[in-house]
């Protein structure tokens, strides 16, 4: 419960009567649990902020007042509750005629137009007729549908719970257009990142933000009246551009935090695997050119082991008894073994008869007689 002090100012513009009356009753003031950002809402500890807390906490600071704020669940049972409760008031509302028979209205502390928000292909809106015809979806007994209906009654009204399943609605195709004061759907579209949609014009005519009270208290309108009168223009601007543009500027930028963190990361190890695939590559290059080399050499091995299999080939010459070096040789075979840097070759040549090898090292050794010569250039060994 809030209980004010009585200050000098209250004194010299309340007369004795008004202060009287207000140290005698406590009033209620009911609000949507739901909220209705950026006017009436509550934080994260369940205290109520916004616009028109402010702006009563400014008109009613110098009073001796009591009040304590309670929320409602629906919106619609506000109304309800306030018929059957004398001592209530509601903070954030319109002065619409249709309200008269059980309540009554202050002067109001702030004015702004009703908002239409469409799909960002459709065209602005020059004049709100443009709308007859077509579905808009806005909170079921809002002001803003009250006093829509009222000017516009050829528009096909969805009525919903409140602006976020309104905007959902007009998001997912389902209504051609969503409605409510400006700084509320202003401040829904740039909370909830709805990039496909836009704010397409404005209503002719302004709501403007009253204080709504029971009927049977209406002697309390007058006094919330004087005040509000009295209240200092550059303060009321100063509540004004506090939430407004706090509103605007209150995006939740969560997932474009997240989607650059993840970003990053894919980036560092993009380029991590660049520069171990880069290293890999030199490696391979390495060892391919060694590969390369070994098998070059091998190659000559080979060659060199193919010339060393045709020189010991031999086959006994019939005439001469001796044995010569042939290069017809059935089914060569010739085989390869590398270990160790060691190679090792096998062929299946005639070889060298067991009576000459023992006598190769002796110099000038020879098989072949002075000037002999096989035609094919085959040498004697």
């Amino acid at each position: 419960m809030n209980t004010p002090s009585i200050s000098a100012n209250s004194h010299l513009l309340l007369t004795k009567d008004e202060q009287t009356y207000l140290q005698e009753n406590k009033f209620t003031i009911y609000y949507n649990k739901n909220g209705w950002i950026p006017f009436i809402f509550d934080d994260k500890n369940n205290i109520p902020k916004g616009i028109s807390v402010d702006m009563w906490e400014e008109i009613t600071k110098d009073t001796n007042i009591q009040f304590t704020y309670k929320p409602i669940d629906n919106f619609t049972k506000i109304f309800t509750l306030l018929q059957e409760n004398p001592n209530t008031l509601v903070e954030a509302t319109s002065h619409i005629k249709e309200r008269e028979s059980y309540a009554s209205f202050t002067k109001p502390y702030a004015s702004f137009p009703i908002a239409i928000a469409t799909n960002v292909k459709e065209n602005f809106l020059v004049d709100l007729k443009e709308l007859e015809g077509k579905t808009v979806a806005v909170g079921k007994n809002y002001t803003a549908h009250l006093m829509l209906k009222k000017h516009y009654p050829k528009i096909k009204f969805i009525p919903v719970k409140n602006i976020q399943t309104a905007l959902d609605l007009l998001a997912n195709g389902k209504v051609y257009a969503a409605a409510d004061i400006l700084p509320v759907i202003n401040h829904e579209l740039n909370k909830y990142g709805f990039t496909n949609l836009k704010i397409s014009g404005t209503s002719k005519f302004n709501f403007n933000v009253a204080i709504m009270v029971n009927k049977k208290h209406s002697r309390l309108v007058p006094i919330l009246d004087k005040l509000i009168e009295d209240m200092d223009p550059k303060r009321k601007q100063e509540i004004l551009n506090k939430w407004i543009y706090k509103s605007v500027a209150t995006v939740d930028y969560t997932i474009a935090y997240w989607i650059s963190i993840i970003s990053l990361i894919l980036i560092v190890f993009i380029l991590y695997r660049q520069k171990i695939l880069k290293e890999q590559n030199k490696t391979i290059a390495i060892e391919v050119e060694k590969a390369t080399r070994r098998l070059k050499e091998l190659n000559k091995v080979h060659e060199d082991t193919q010339h060393l299999a045709k020189i010991a080939t031999s086959k006994k010459n019939i005439k001469t008894g001796r044995y010569l070096v042939s290069k017809e040789v059935q089914n060569p075979l010739i085989s390869l073994t590398l270990k160790n840097n060691i190679v090792e070759f096998r062929d299946n040549g005639g070889g060298i008869p067991k009576d000459i090898i023992v006598r190769v090292f002796e110099p000038y050794f020879t098989t072949k007689e002075q000037g002999e010569e096989d035609r094919n250039g085959t040498l004697y060994v």
